[in-house]
């Protein structure tokens, strides 16, 4: 007979429950294990960074006909980058109306993500080129027009007479490289280069040559030859400029040499006035527009200075004839400034070549200030300044520089 021990058995199965538990547990903990250690790899962003732009170049200057806003176009700003769609805009657009000058244009990148970039150039837009009404001139004047610049040094003299023959002796050598009518010419071209082929500034300075002419009337002669001759008269000239439409008057100085503080010196500058007011209506009369300058200050004590005290009433004069005239000043005298020293050559008299180039610049701007051509207004026609006379200041008192 069998017996059946029913607690062994029972026993028996709780071993194994506990043994399938236990086993069970190891394979699970197992296989976390294995997961710990091939985690799962996240997908990549595949636009990390923002958009990057790059600006067109820059169109070259342009010019506008009317000197108002006109229509530029430039090339298309690109971008690489950033999160689609990226938008690009630049402002202004190209097509815009861009005024007179330079203009900052701001071009912009703009993803999805609201990240940006920008960049920037400039448009240029250029006034008109300049025009002036009056191309050919004539600079007539003494050895301050013509060039010389007063070295090697020739002494006052006994009297006018042996100072002309000395001059007369050394005049080919002591003409300065660029007197101020050929420097002035060079500046109108460079301003007015439309023009440049036809603009002239004609040098008729003649040394040792007065206002008021020696025998008087003199220099008026020689003033008509000029003005009948033109350009093709005088070396040097541009033909090409045509006749004469401007005179430049600066002369004087030989008028005051001998009377420094004398009692004739009054009479002398009225005398040279008179000669320049015969000049300036001899112009007129022509038809030709007159700029009348004063002459430079002379250094005090120099070899040649001899007139110095008597310049600044001289230019007083001179002032005072170019308010009556109506004809516009060229004040070379307040040009020079304070420190006129440094313009005028070893002879105290004559300028050196820095201060042939700065009358120079004081004609150029008045030149400048009186006859451009103001640039035209869709519409209208050029204005021009070359009818107004700006009205002259009062003469300021006689005995500043020259009077030391």
């Amino acid at each position: 007979m069998i017996r059946f021990n029913a607690r062994g058995i029972l026993d028996q199965l709780s071993l194994v429950r506990r043994t399938f538990r236990f086993s069970f547990s190891l394979f699970l903990l197992a296989t976390i294990a294995v997961g710990c250690d091939d985690p799962v790899t996240p997908t990549p962003d595949p636009y990390p960074n923002g958009p990057k732009i790059s600006c067109p170049a820059a169109p070259p200057p342009v010019t506008s006909p009317s000197a108002q806003p006109i229509s530029v176009q430039f090339g298309v700003a690109t971008a690489a980058g950033g999160a689609p769609n990226v938008a690009v805009s630049c402002s202004p657009a190209s097509g815009a109306l861009f005024p007179v000058g330079s203009t900052t244009v701001t071009c912009t990148a703009l993803d999805a993500r609201q990240r940006a970039d920008s960049c920037s150039f400039s448009v240029v837009v250029q006034p008109p080129a300049p025009i002036i009404s009056i191309t050919s001139f004539v600079a007539f004047g003494d050895s301050m027009t013509w060039g010389e610049d007063g070295d090697p040094l020739v002494p006052c003299g006994s009297n006018n007479n042996s100072l002309n023959r000395t001059l007369g002796l050394i005049r080919p050598t002591q003409q300065v490289g660029y007197p101020y009518p050929f420097t002035l010419s060079q500046t109108l071209a460079a301003r007015y280069g439309a023009q440049s082929s036809i603009i002239g500034v004609a040098n008729a300075g003649n040394p040792g040559e007065s206002a008021a002419g020696n025998p008087p009337g003199a220099t008026l002669d020689r003033f008509k030859r000029v003005l009948s001759g033109g350009p093709a008269a005088i070396a040097g000239s541009n033909v090409n400029a045509g006749p004469f439409r401007s005179v430049l008057l600066m002369e004087g100085a030989n008028d005051i040499f001998y009377s420094n503080g004398s009692a004739q010196a009054g009479a002398v500058i009225q005398a040279a006035v008179g000669g320049l007011r015969s000049m300036l209506d001899e112009a007129k009369g022509r038809g030709l527009r007159p700029f009348l300058a004063t002459i430079p200050p002379q250094v005090p004590g120099s070899d040649r200075s001899c007139g110095n005290r008597e310049v600044p009433p001289l230019n007083d004069q001179i002032r005072l004839l170019a308010a009556q005239e109506g004809v516009p000043l060229v004040d070379v005298y307040a040009g020079l400034g304070a420190a006129y020293a440094q313009y005028i050559g070893p002879d105290g008299l004559h300028p050196n070549q820095a201060g042939y180039t700065k009358i120079a610049q004081i004609f150029f701007d008045v030149l400048k200030s009186t006859l451009e051509v103001q640039p035209a207004v869709t519409g209208t026609a050029p204005a021009s300044k070359s009818s107004l006379v700006r009205p002259q200041a009062a003469p300021p008192a006689a005995g500043r520089r020259g009077a030391r």
